[in-house]
């Protein structure tokens, strides 16, 4: 992965985040008299020029018509259409044409897929698809935001994307489950072995555990045996009674939660919770390093 990408993502949060704070406030100056003063201004403008060229004798040729792209009869997906001599000429509203699977959008007709994933506040993107439905004999894969790549029609594979058990096609892996929790932006859900702890029937490996990449933006849920998952790697921090589930399945026993960008939830092995686990040293809390994309349990400094 780019080492530059995840940074500039985290960058971009944070602005969009001002910028929605920002729109959700009232714009001063813009003041309703003063709008329609001008109208009635253009109004009057019109008025005299159009009688100023019939008192001067001066017509105009009805051979030719133009709909302006901020008509209000226009299409949504129309910047503007011109027929002159029953020619007729359409672009999109960003004036561009079509755009191949990956490239940026807000709109499906920017697409040449005429399918456009958006996912709220990181922008949209191109692809195959936005629901199962789109596919054939398989799911969905999100975009991943990441490293700019559209959605996908998948097979059902393990690791697949998936919005239903329905579509995972492998037998031992056909349950569609969590495994990345980005409320409310997104929540990444895959096929996989798992989707709680009662699925795991074998007592050998009776932890339900994801497996996450964050530079891919994707997982899979897997039973593991207890303490099994190393420090620094991904554990399930959804809690039963208070307790996060993936405890039992970390070789520490502390299943941690770090927070990527304040809104991105990702469990994550490690050596503390709080400065008592750490025998009068403070606890560090888990991260994600925003370089690698590497997942740090919390620890003990």
């Amino acid at each position: 992965m780019n080492r530059l990408n995840f940074r500039a993502l985290s960058q971009r949060f944070t602005c969009l985040s001002i910028f929605a704070a920002m729109l959700a406030a009232p714009l001063s100056g813009c003041n309703g008299d003063d709008s329609t003063t001008a109208a009635s201004a253009t109004d009057d403008s019109t008025t005299d020029k159009t009688t100023s060229e019939s008192d001067s004798g001066t017509s105009t040729s009805a051979g030719t018509d133009t709909a302006s792209g901020t008509d209000s009869d226009s299409d949504s997906t129309t910047g503007s259409t011109s027929n002159t001599s029953d020619t007729t000429v359409t672009t999109t509203t960003t004036g561009v044409d079509p755009q191949p699977d990956g490239a940026m959008c807000s709109a499906d007709a920017e697409c040449l897929s005429e399918s456009c994933f958006v996912v709220p506040l990181l922008g949209g993107l191109c692809g195959e698809c936005k629901v199962d439905a789109d596919c054939d004999g398989g799911g969905c894969t999100i975009p991943n935001p990441l490293a700019g790549v559209g959605a996908t029609c998948n097979k059902g594979e393990v690791g697949a994307g998936c919005e239903s058990d329905e579509v995972c096609m492998d037998p031992n892996n056909s349950l569609c489950g969590l495994v990345l929790d980005a409320t409310p932006i997104i929540k990444v859900q895959t096929c996989g072995e798992c989707k709680t702890n009662a699925d795991c029937s074998d007592d050998a490996a009776p932890n339900c555990s994801p497996t996450i990449s964050v530079s891919d933006f994707s997982g899979v849920n897997t039973c593991v045996p207890d303490a099994s998952v190393e420090n620094d790697k991904a554990c399930n921090h959804i809690e039963e009674g208070g307790v996060p589930i993936g405890n039992s399945a970390c070789m520490s026993g502390m299943c941690g939660v770090a927070a990527v960008m304040g809104v991105v939830k990702i469990g994550v092995c490690g050596e503390c919770f709080v400065d008592d686990d750490c025998g009068g040293g403070t606890c560090e809390d888990a991260f994600v390093d925003t370089d690698t994309g590497e997942l740090i349990g919390a620890k003990c400094v």
